[in-house]
């Protein structure tokens, strides 16, 4: 019987640069991203965000909805929810570096700024739940990326594509 093929070697993870720092993106994101430099909502969300994978053009995370994530209401805040689109698609970007050979996807060896961000609101999430986040890279160009999120908890589903 024929002897099972070996698995081809990991490919060295690719590298990027995100504010002026190189970066690999298989390795550490949250506390490259977590350090004192962040400015603005990011400061607030990342070192709230729990990486569950990183692949190339895919980054799966979750976050515990807290009481400074919650709107009035005690649930999610739209505009906490823009602001872990906009992180999180980024670092799906981020991922998307090319080997050689690789002529369907161009990479991107730095984060851009996002050009439109449309969401759709299902349901809630309630304080206190936890929210699973995927964001994909749907389609690269030389200048441009395309990303869909979607963020789900037990009890909701919100949807956006940038």
């Amino acid at each position: 019987s024929p002897s099972p093929s070996p698995s081809p070697s990991p490919s060295p993870s690719p590298s990027s640069v995100f504010n002026g720092r190189k970066i690999d993106p298989l390795v550490s994101l949250k506390e490259f991203l977590s350090d004192s430099s962040t400015k603005g909502f990011d400061k607030y969300i990342i070192p709230l965000l729990s990486t569950v994978s990183i692949e190339k053009g895919k980054y799966v995370s979750s976050i515990e909805v807290t009481n400074e994530l919650c709107n009035p209401g005690g649930s999610l805040h739209g505009g906490a929810i823009a602001t872990i689109i906009d992180i999180t698609t980024t670092l799906a970007i981020i991922g998307t570096q090319h080997s050689d050979d690789d002529d369907d996807h161009h990479g991107f060896s730095a984060a851009g700024v996002s050009v439109e961000l449309s969401t759709s609101f299902v349901s809630s999430a309630p304080r206190g739940s936890k929210v699973k986040i995927e964001a994909i890279v749907t389609k690269l160009g030389r200048t441009m990326a395309f990303t869909r999120c979607t963020l789900s908890s037990s009890s909701s589903a919100s949807s956006s594509s940038s």
